[in-house]
């Protein structure tokens, strides 16, 4: 905990935490839905793993997930899960919301898929792969979900109101996120632009993994919108 001149600061939560329903106040108490920073908490699972001599980072992601090995995929490395460098940043294949809520379908697909790229050798953002990838390499080594991984043995041990897969009895304590109107992809690319300090062309071809021939397109509602989809797994 921070402190200052030896004490903890004092914390006075403000603002509200919807807009209808009465008006409620944020307090303390209040969950945020907190969207890719879960993959830090993912990735921590992997790491306590590996720190506890049960996970190989160099070792071949089949070697713990044998079916992964399909389709090219038999040399990847765990490490290049964890760095986004495995060549699976989108599912390849339509599911449903109600089969990417069960997991499963996800793998399998992931499974069957074949990588976009030379595995290890470029970088690019696994933005809805990542928390199935390393969670699913965590549930074949530990046999539980990541998320039951994730409250066993990182929250509780530290106290911590954070879950992968948001238990029923604190749905009541979430804030409700209120979204701004869709955007275009030129739009977006204008963004990335002036907020990262990167060259047009580079943010132009970085997108393109993501939005290929987007040209005067609209983004897909919920990837580049302001209106997102509806969670696709339980990290991502």
């Amino acid at each position: 905990m921070q402190r200052l001149r030896g004490r903890p600061p004092r914390r006075q939560p403000v603002g509200r935490a919807r807009r209808s329903r009465g008006e409620r106040p944020w307090r303390k108490n209040t969950v945020v839905h907190v969207a890719s920073t879960t993959k830090g908490a993912t990735a921590i699972c992997a790491h306590l793993l590996a720190q506890r001599g049960e996970l190989d980072l160099d070792a071949p992601v089949a070697q713990y997930w044998p079916e992964f090995a399909a389709n090219g995929k038999e040399q990847i490395k765990v490490r290049w899960l964890l760095s986004h460098q495995a060549g699976l940043p989108l599912v390849d294949g339509p599911l449903t919301f109600e089969q990417a809520c069960a997991w499963h379908p996800v793998i399998r697909s992931l499974e069957a898929q074949k990588p976009l790229w030379q595995p290890g050798t470029e970088h690019v953002y696994h933005a809805v792969t990542y928390g199935f990838l390393v969670g699913e390499v965590v549930r074949r080594i530990t046999g539980k979900s990541l998320g039951t991984f994730f409250a066993e043995e990182v929250a509780a041990p530290l106290g911590l109101s954070a879950w992968i897969g948001l238990p029923e009895e604190h749905e009541g304590r979430v804030s409700r996120l209120h979204f701004t109107d869709a955007f275009s992809v030129e739009e977006l690319l204008a963004g990335l632009i002036k907020v990262t300090g990167l060259d047009a062309d580079t943010v132009t071809r970085w997108s393109g993994r993501f939005f290929p021939g987007h040209g005067c397109r609209r983004a897909p509602r919920g990837l580049a919108a302001g209106r997102p989809r509806e969670p696709s797994g339980p990290a991502v």
